[in-house]
């Protein structure tokens, strides 16, 4: 079994104070117009987890996929205080299907643990 996860919080034209942040710079994603401005709502059509727990965020985008022995998730995500984090993670296991409802109750618990611990502005 592999599991793979990833989180990064995203600093938007300003520098990060701690190496655990990825400075990208401001992703075409969430630029207006031409540079990718529509996938934000595309993104948010189906937030991947229960919309509860998907209440916690101001934007949860989500795309993900699954076929026997394989599932991912990847989510944009912005906090109440107005940072955008991004959360990847997949579950790649070749000899048998691999627990999806386990694996997204792990993404939500991490997304709801995110979102607890996002500084309220």
């Amino acid at each position: 079994m592999i599991l793979e996860q990833r989180c990064a919080k995203l600093q938007f034209g300003r520098r990060g104070d701690r190496s655990d942040r990825a400075e990208i710079g401001r992703p075409a994603i969430i630029g207006g117009g031409r540079a990718g401005g529509d996938a934000l709502p595309i993104l948010a059509v189906n937030p991947g987890i229960a919309p509860a727990d998907a209440k916690r965020w101001r934007y949860l985008g989500y795309k993900g996929g699954s076929e026997p022995g394989v599932i991912a998730m990847h989510f944009l995500a912005q906090a109440r205080d107005g940072d955008w984090y991004a959360l990847s993670a997949s579950w790649n296991n070749p000899a048998a299907r691999v627990d999806e409802p386990r694996f997204v109750a792990l993404m939500t618990r991490a997304l709801n643990l995110l979102a607890q611990h996002a500084p309220a502005r």
